[in-house]
């Protein structure tokens, strides 16, 4: 028997690498790690959350699922509480991207290394990707894999990170790291292209407010913005 999971947890599932160990931080109900390991698709895994509220009921779903023995459900604030040998695969979903740099500034500075090696970063943040891309990029990690998708009208962009690149990786340019990838830019799906008009109109709203003061690198992405847009016009 395997959960029911939510179109964007499905997201991330199908971008974890056969057998990996899966650390899943912020991982409230405990769904994504119980789903990989009823499927088989990895053999271990840690349910981390800070809250205690939430821990508990992925406890209760672990036990439900029999998966005690593979699946440990982990109290900590990010890698705080954490202490493993083996290179992980960290999951983070379900928060902005401003909480998930800071949760990662920890994870891969070089001193805490040991403590917790990793070997895969796979991102979704709610809000602020370009953050993610940026500090993520900066941190000189390669992204191996994006996708956009909506689900109850949020837009959600789910990266997979590695330490190593793959063939035709290069550094991700500033417009790239605002507009996505090319994994995003040449596949132009339709939610990527509502997902331009949405920030289109968003960026607008800006501008009107703030006439003359209106930023620069906003200007800035409502000009990328409009190239794609038209682009794709027929």
């Amino acid at each position: 028997m395997l959960p029911q999971l939510s179109h964007r947890l499905l997201t991330i599932a199908n971008m974890i690498s056969q057998d990996s160990f899966v650390i899943d931080i912020g991982t409230d109900h405990g769904l994504l790690p119980i789903f990989l390991i009823c499927s088989g698709k990895v053999h271990e895994a840690y349910a981390v959350d800070k809250s205690s509220q939430a821990l508990q009921q992925a406890k209760k779903n672990i036990s439900r699922f029999l998966v005690h023995q593979k699946c440990h459900a982990i109290q900590s604030d990010g890698f705080i509480n954490l202490n493993y040998k083996k290179p992980a695969t960290i999951c983070l979903a379900g928060m902005g991207g401003h909480t998930m740099v800071s949760i990662l500034e920890r994870g891969l500075e070089t001193k805490y290394k040991t403590c917790h090696p990793i070997h895969e970063v796979i991102t979704q943040p709610n809000k602020n990707a370009l953050l993610v891309r940026r500090k993520m990029s900066q941190w000189n990690w390669f992204l191996t894999s994006e996708t956009l998708i909506k689900e109850r009208d949020l837009f959600y962009t789910t990266m997979k990170w590695s330490q190593k690149p793959i063939e035709g990786s290069k550094e991700l340019t500033h417009k790239e790291m605002f507009l996505g990838s090319t994994f995003l830019t040449q596949e132009k799906s339709q939610t990527y292209i509502e997902w331009l008009q949405h920030e289109k109109k968003y960026l607008i709203a800006i501008q009107k407010r703030a006439q003359v003061h209106f930023p620069s690198y906003h200007k800035q992405h409502l000009e990328w913005i409009e190239e794609e847009l038209h682009q794709n016009e027929p």
